[in-house]
């Protein structure tokens, strides 16, 4: 599955764009009211895990996937059984 990144770099994995951070309660009162208003969420529980993804457009990407944290730290998207 690729995806355009944000940048002129070109076509990438999903796992290239995907990474990690926090989101301070701060942010997440002020972006969530935004997303909410257009009729998407901020929050989702992923594998026992809440986590905040503002990018709803790129949710189908990791639809059926499993969260993996991969040998460089990255949060990577697997299918089920690979």
């Amino acid at each position: 599955m690729k995806g355009r990144a944000g940048d002129d770099k070109g076509w990438l994995d999903p796992e290239e764009r995907w990474t990690y951070g926090n989101y301070e309660p701060e942010n997440i009162r002020a972006v969530e009211p935004a997303l909410l208003s257009v009729g998407h969420c901020l929050l989702y529980e992923l594998d026992g895990m809440i986590v905040a993804i503002p990018q709803y457009d790129k949710l189908d990407e990791i639809i059926d996937k499993e969260m993996v944290l991969n040998e460089e730290k990255r949060i990577i998207f697997e299918d089920y059984y690979a």
